[in-house]
């Protein structure tokens, strides 16, 4: 699911930056997280997420953090190139720096995490380290959304199935609950391949729960997956 990639110029957040290419994960997580006044993106990338939050939400003010300096620089250029440049912050920082130096608190952490653990490192620096959690252990991720979140706070991130337990394991240790849970299966023959989860950091009265299909089995946009990105598209 995380192969199948789609041109950026497909989106309505920033049509001139045509050369970027994003992934089903990233274009799920930016359709389904939750938003606020001010959004903070781990690991942005080339930032498709952080610019699909700007578009989302009018009134929030998104801050995205990048390590990788070269995609730092596609990050910049894009978001000089979209509609709400004035609303989207870059920081060439981790997250864990970041976390130490900062007073900013956020209503909304989104990431899109690296996942691999103890596997094999290809060959791509770069790609490695979108992919292994080498850099940032969920572990991480949770201890400095603990402290960069507001008391109300969510941190929304979306992880493959076989790392679903070490996410939850991680965010129970770290004193998160999770508010909602949306498992997304390929096609309806196959089991959930992805996770969209929301924590909080407050016990809340019920778990949001909900499983939906990415295909037809036509291979056509479910109903459920067209309506969460219709925005995002140019029909």
């Amino acid at each position: 699911m995380g192969d199948r990639i789609f041109t950026f110029r497909q989106f309505s957040v920033a049509q001139s930056c045509c050369a970027m290419k994003v992934g089903t994960d990233g274009v799920l997580l930016g359709a389904w997280a939750s938003g606020g006044r001010r959004i903070l993106d781990v690991g942005t990338g080339t930032g498709l997420i952080a610019m699909m939050m700007a578009q989302r939400f009018a009134a929030a003010e998104v801050w995205a953090l990048e390590i990788d300096a070269a995609a730092c620089r596609q990050a910049a250029a894009n978001f000089g190139a979209c509609p709400f440049a004035s609303r989207l912050h870059l920081v060439g920082d981790s997250v864990q720096r970041f976390a130490e130096s900062t007073e900013e608190k956020f209503g909304v952490v989104v990431c899109n995490p690296p996942y691999f653990v103890d596997s094999l490192h290809c060959k791509d620096e770069q790609r490695t380290a979108a992919r292994h959690n080498n850099r940032l252990t969920f572990q991480e991720l949770f201890a400095c959304s603990k402290r960069l979140l507001e008391p109300a706070g969510e941190l929304c991130v979306i992880v493959p199935s076989g790392s679903l337990s070490a996410l939850t394991m991680a965010a129970a240790l770290n004193g998160f609950f999770i508010k909602a849970r949306c498992d997304v299966r390929t096609t309806e023959r196959k089991p959930p391949r992805r996770h969209l989860l929301s924590f909080v950091l407050r016990s809340p009265d019920g778990v949001a729960m909900s499983e939906h299909t990415l295909q037809n089995q036509d291979g056509s946009r479910s109903e459920w997956y067209a309506a969460l990105t219709s925005a995002f598209y140019i029909h």
